[in-house]
């Protein structure tokens, strides 16, 4: 084989194993449930949000972020590092922060912000709770 023909037979071969790994059975991250202490959020300087992450997809996600949000500003609260979730997994995930002035009145949590984990649903990696 010519030196030609081996570079486009490894060019081949990277593409379809590329193409093999992107097409392959995806995670599906999701946020099941959350909750956020104190009740009333006034009660204390710090709240936490524990939420519980499930994998309901065909292949185990990678590690992932979550961004914790004021929904109602879009104000970024901070961001947490998840670990690998394997297939019908649940985590907890914790999140605490220190309440400013104003409190928000929604609090919006969003599983891969970056996009970088392939899923079979993107749409459904947001939670909405009101404070």
């Amino acid at each position: 084989m010519g030196r030609w023909n081996q570079r486009r037979a490894r060019a081949c071969a990277r593409d379809f194993i590329s193409f093999a790994y992107t097409s392959g059975p995806l995670a599906g991250l999701f946020v099941i449930s959350a909750s956020i202490a104190p009740e009333p959020l006034y009660a204390d300087p710090k709240a936490t949000i524990t939420f519980v992450v499930s994998n309901i997809g065909e292949n185990v996600s990678e590690s992932n972020t979550a961004n914790v949000y004021d929904a109602t500003t879009g104000d970024l609260l901070g961001s947490i590092v998840l670990p690998p979730v394997q297939i019908d997994e649940r985590i907890i995930v914790t999140f605490e922060w220190l309440l400013g002035a104003i409190l928000p009145t929604e609090i919006k949590v969003v599983l891969g912000p970056d996009d970088l984990v392939a899923e079979g649903n993107g749409a459904n990696n947001d939670w909405i709770e009101p404070v």
